[in-house]
């Protein structure tokens, strides 16, 4: 959530500031809309239960009682 933030404000500050030029190349609105969705899709509450099964977000205490009964 915090890259997400990071992103957001960035672009924003890009927006107001005096080097921003109207209609330039980079699609700055485009680019905000989706540091946005982004952000709003982290936030979440589902966002958590989408990671699981994903490498390094499975819980490893299922794989520890697991092993353990094996041993036995």
């Amino acid at each position: 959530m915090a890259l997400r933030r990071r992103h957001a404000a960035a672009l924003e500050m890009f927006r107001a500031g005096p080097g921003n030029v109207a209609g330039c190349c980079i699609n700055l609105q485009k680019r905000f809309d989706l540091a946005r969705r982004e952000l709003a899709g982290v936030s979440g509450p589902s966002y958590l239960n989408e990671l699981r099964g994903t490498i390094g977000a499975d819980p490893f205490h299922c794989q520890i009682a697991r092993e353990a009964t094996e041993e036995e």
